[in-house]
């Protein structure tokens, strides 16, 4: 799902260190650089998984969560971009994010494909409540920006117009098949 306004901030839970591999680099975007898919699925901690989804459950309940998305496929990169692609009324609206505390190599931190990542958007005001929450259910919580403005923004790595974004994304299959 998309952001769901502006001035919210972004905030994203983040594997742990050892999760993000090169064996679980993200399939989808090896798959579209190297035309091969392969390699092992990440593996899956279901305990973490179902404190990750107890956290959003809680955080939407008290009203605290905007809008919410999965970073499985095609990662954080394509998360992000999603969201703020995916809105209910249509209008794309931007982001700016900083991803320096984020480990590893900039390409595994935007595609890799582990589960149990969520980005998140909510009220400026309810960040103490979010993090008191995921710290009581022994979720990892980060702020990695600010949603609103024209512009998608991965800091000292992306800054692309959303409505450039939009194009891409609605006419790949347009301008693929010569329409």
């Amino acid at each position: 799902m998309g952001w769901g306004g502006a001035d919210e901030a972004a905030a994203q839970r983040p594997a742990a260190t050892t999760a993000i591999s090169t064996r679980h680099a993200g399939r989808a975007r090896a798959g579209t650089v190297t035309s091969v898919l392969a390699g092992r699925c990440p593996a899956i901690d279901l305990d973490r998984e179902r404190a990750l989804h107890e956290f959003l459950l809680e955080a939407i309940k008290r009203g605290l969560v905007k809008s919410a998305h999965d970073c499985s496929e095609g990662g954080l990169a394509c998360c992000l971009a999603e969201c703020c692609l995916s809105r209910p009324e249509g209008r794309a609206i931007g982001a700016k994010l900083d991803l320096d505390l984020l480990p590893g190599r900039p390409d595994f931190m935007l595609f890799c494909e582990n589960q149990t990542r969520a980005v998140i958007s909510a009220n400026e005001g309810s960040e103490p409540e979010l993090r008191s929450l995921a710290g009581e259910r022994g979720v990892d919580f980060m702020r990695i920006g600010k949603v609103g403005g024209d512009l998608f923004v991965i800091e000292g790595l992306v800054e692309v117009p959303v409505e450039k974004l939009r194009d891409a994304w609605e006419g790949a299959i347009p301008r693929l098949m010569g329409a």
